[in-house]
């Protein structure tokens, strides 16, 4: 099979509402460098490796997080989620590889 043309691993809206919830927590300073990332390690063995699933957060140089899920056998990227240090969530998802990026979608989050 042409890998130019394998579909990506489609991501659940409930996944993005969960990692939604922990950003804005992680944001709000509701949760310290310690407790989230035992909440994050949870949430990846319970709900994405079951989907083949990772994820991996990274902090960006305003001050804002971005959550990258990728596929666990092939590690390519199937959504990514930035959150700004004002709540601003913009999330990019992917349909293939040969497509690449097909969405882009910002919301306010709400505190």
């Amino acid at each position: 099979m042409n890998r130019a043309f394998r579909s990506i691993t489609p991501v659940p809206a409930d996944v993005c509402i969960h990692i939604t919830q922990l950003a804005k927590e992680k944001a709000a300073a509701d949760l310290t460098d310690s407790a989230f990332e035992p909440r994050l390690q949870s949430f990846m063995r319970k709900e994405l490796k079951p989907l083949g699933l990772t994820l991996r957060v990274r902090d960006l140089p305003d001050g804002g997080s971005r959550f990258l899920l990728k596929e666990e056998n092939t590690g390519a990227v199937c959504a990514t989620m930035d959150f700004t240090p004002e709540g601003t969530l913009e999330i990019g998802r992917f349909e293939s590889l040969e497509n690449g990026f097909i969405s882009g979608v910002s919301h306010a989050s709400q505190s």
